[in-house]
């Protein structure tokens, strides 16, 4: 089990420290851990740590909460802020591109058995990635209860609160990215989860700085909704609804294919994960979810992703490093209780949070 980080001060800066002091040794671990990552691209560390201010600025213009909180985040973990600047800001200053990553996917409506909404993910990294994944729990007397999963030192990758406002995301590589300065994902993602409304969040969505592509899935548990954005940093956002009260996406575009960087990718993941949702169509539930996300037909192609000791270099070090599955409120049930199930490659568990 990924460990929880648990978070109650009001304060954005003295939350910031409760969530350094608790996720040191983490955040210790993501640094090393990126480090040698962006070396082998030849980009150094001392190098990255001159590219942070202008991305401490675009923060603290759009979330001035967010950087209060990575700068508790820095001195309760005692690493240097543009170090935890670094790791938000990663897929921004090197996206790390990757044929398979991500599939996500929501289900609801006709499509599942109990009347709930679910949001999933499985997010096939680096091997190398899985001990510095933290679990996020956020609980605020004056904001929403917040739940997600983050590498270490991170404010946020994909989660949903208390306000039935789920994000999960995909990695896309556009032929319009290009080197700059943007909000970065990772307090995009945060700040979604705070909002108040689905129209809130999607307007913040569309209305955010970018350089680079990003597949956002922003789910509405209340209403009973899901979206999909495949947004670019010219500014360009396509909008995918859903078919049958089902949506699903990986890591390529859908509306435009065109405009992929890595045109030869694999597109198969989003068609087998929704090939598998149907067949249980109207019976969708938690458990055909995680039956679904451990698929494994066309591997080393498919949805569910683990290392493959007799394949290339990047088979045998890509694993299914988190799945997750976010079941969230209906429109006629509490809003102050929703589950998270954590799973990984090798281990199968789930926890209630209330």
């Amino acid at each position: 089990m990924y460990p929880i980080i648990r978070l109650t001060q009001e304060d954005p800066y003295e939350r910031g420290l409760e969530y350094g002091r608790q996720a040191r040794e983490k955040i210790e671990i993501c640094v090393e851990y990126y480090k040698k990552q962006f070396l082998k691209k030849g980009m150094l560390w001392e190098v990255l740590k001159k590219y942070t201010n202008r991305f401490s600025e675009i923060i603290t213009e759009t979330c001035p909460e967010q950087i209060e909180e990575i700068r508790g985040i820095s001195v309760g973990s005692q690493i240097p802020l543009e170090e935890i600047l670094i790791i938000n800001a990663r897929y921004e200053i090197s996206k790390f591109p990757k044929e398979l990553e991500c599939t996500t996917g929501a289900v609801w409506g006709e499509a599942v058995k109990d009347g709930h909404m679910y949001g999933f993910k499985n997010w096939d990294f680096n091997q190398c990635a899985r001990p510095h994944i933290v679990i996020l729990d956020i609980q605020l007397k004056n904001g929403p209860h917040m739940i997600g999963f983050s590498e270490a030192g991170q404010i946020m990758r994909d989660g949903f609160s208390s306000n039935g406002i789920a994000i999960l995301a995909n990695n896309l590589q556009s032929v319009n990215d290009h080197a700059g300065y943007g909000l970065p994902v990772t307090c995009l993602r945060r700040k979604v989860l705070t909002c108040a409304t689905f129209k809130e969040a999607e307007q913040f969505i569309l209305a955010s700085e970018r350089t680079v592509s990003n597949n956002i899935l922003l789910i509405d548990g209340i209403h009973n909704k899901a979206v999909d954005y495949e947004w670019q940093p010219d500014g360009t956002v396509d909008i995918i609804g859903p078919e049958q009260d089902m949506i699903t996406h990986a890591n390529h575009f859908i509306v435009h294919p065109e405009r992929d960087a890595l045109a030869g990718r694999p597109k198969n993941r989003d068609r087998r994960l929704r090939e598998l949702l149907m067949e249980h169509y109207g019976k969708i539930d938690l458990d055909i979810i995680k039956e679904c996300l451990k698929d494994h037909k066309y591997y080393t192609l498919s949805v569910c992703g683990h290392p493959d000791p007799q394949g290339d270099a990047y088979s045998k070090d890509r694993i299914c490093s988190f799945n997750s599955c976010l079941e969230l409120p209906s429109r006629s049930s509490s809003v102050s209780k929703f589950s998270l199930l954590s799973l990984n490659a090798r281990s199968r568990r789930s926890a209630c949070f209330s």
